[in-house]
């Protein structure tokens, strides 16, 4: 490749990797036994009680700060004593359970996409938009933290981090396609330098991974990416098992979906519907390329890993399903229908597995969060209440 070819590469890879940077920073965590929410709106983190249909606290960073630059990433420690959020600042803060004191805050040298914590070690996770985790152990409250490199994505912008429920896997995902699945080292600051396996398939960033949990599912990985499709993996192996497209609806790695029929209305062999298969398939496969880089996905597993639910930014409708692991198929349970005037941007499942979507008015810009329940004697979710984040009012129900 010659000189001018990888520049114009570079900058290709460098205005994707800005764009994906430059979305909206939200994020929504629920305390995994408490009823308490932290909501993350570009500057301000909200700690909500979604009981009482109320906003606790609030907490801005930095004022000097442009608006766009927010908090990208929020987590809640396994145990829920601790939340952790990061972001444009090139902070990483340490908060007790109910956000009023900042335990700990340790300075990183480039902006913050993606933290995760690591339990048993007292540590957590954190990624940066050049492609570079490091692992911040805190020893206690009067020691010194520090950030210590732990595994690099070639210079491409980390979007997700999970830790396997075993604790044995760190997958990593990026905005080139990427999804790597690592070793967990028995000491943390040694790095991380064992890799599994590498996922290939999304075309453009991807945006989350989420484990699937089960008897016969101990190798199944979820993914959601740019190209606007949820893939299953064998993580182990690196091998893609399932695909669903979320602009469709369909499900593209079922052949019958794309078996066309014969122009002249008479049967047509074998080699001729393989190859008007192959031919749709690659149009679609072109058509999901040229999607804008802005169509950012969310996916999130209920506290069983059992139950996914997956929605595209400024839409208005959220994919609920499940993944069979004996026959290891991505299955749609329900479209889930947000009431008129609200577009979804991030969601997650609280202790009690219901739903809860933060999403925006058309108008006016506030934030709402909604509740989303299962429907007596169905596995279906029906929109309960939903509030607006700002006025501590509870706006209604469906």
């Amino acid at each position: 490749m010659h000189g001018d070819e990888i520049d114009r590469t570079e900058t290709r890879r460098n205005e994707r990797d800005g764009m994906q940077m430059e979305r909206r920073p939200t994020g929504i965590q629920a305390h995994p036994t408490q009823s308490t929410v932290v909501v993350v709106r570009n500057k301000a983190a909200y700690l909500v009680d979604e009981k009482k249909c109320e906003t606790i606290r609030i907490v801005h960073t930095d004022a000097s700060e442009p608006r766009e630059q927010g908090i990208r990433s929020v987590r809640f420690h396994p145990t829920g004593t601790r939340i952790v959020t990061a972001g444009d600042d090139k902070h990483l803060r340490l908060w007790d359970e109910q956000l009023k004191q900042c335990l700990e805050d340790v300075a990183m040298n480039k902006k913050i996409s993606a933290t995760a914590f690591v339990a048993e070690k007292n540590a957590v996770l954190v990624a940066d938009k050049f492609g570079d985790v490091h692992v911040v152990e805190f020893y206690g409250p009067h020691a010194t933290s520090e950030a210590r490199p732990f595994l690099g994505h070639f210079g491409s912008a980390i979007q997700d981090i999970r830790l396997s429920p075993c604790g044995s896997f760190v997958v990593t995902c990026d905005a080139d396609g990427k999804i790597r699945v690592s070793r967990m080292p028995k000491k943390l600051r040694l790095g991380c330098h064992v890799i599994e396996s590498y996922c290939l398939g999304h075309r453009g960033s991807v945006f989350h991974a989420a484990f699937v949990h089960g008897v016969d599912s101990a190798r199944l990985l979820l993914s959601c990416g740019e190209d606007g499709t949820l893939r299953l993996w064998d993580f182990h192996m690196g091998e893609q098992l399932d695909q669903f497209d979320l602009n469709l609806g369909e499900d593209f790695s079922d052949r019958r979906n794309l078996d066309p029929s014969p122009a002249n209305g008479n049967g047509a062999n074998d080699s001729d519907v393989s190859a008007g298969c192959e031919a749709r398939l690659e149009q679609r496969q072109r058509e999901l390329w040229r999607l804008p880089p802005s169509r950012y996905i969310f996916l999130v597993a209920d506290e069983s890993d059992q139950v996914f639910a997956a929605g595209q930014a400024a839409s208005s409708v959220v994919h609920i399903f499940a993944v069979d692991a004996r026959t290891q198929k991505i299955a749609l349970q329900q479209r889930l229908l947000c009431p008129e005037g609200h577009l979804v941007l991030c969601g997650t499942f609280n202790a009690a597995g219901e739903l809860l979507l933060l999403t925006e008015a058309k108008q006016g810009h506030a934030a709402f969060l909604l509740q989303a329940c299962r429907s007596p004697g169905a596995q279906s979710f029906v929109v309960g209440r939903f509030w607006r984040l700002d006025s501590d009012e509870n706006i209604g129900s469906s």
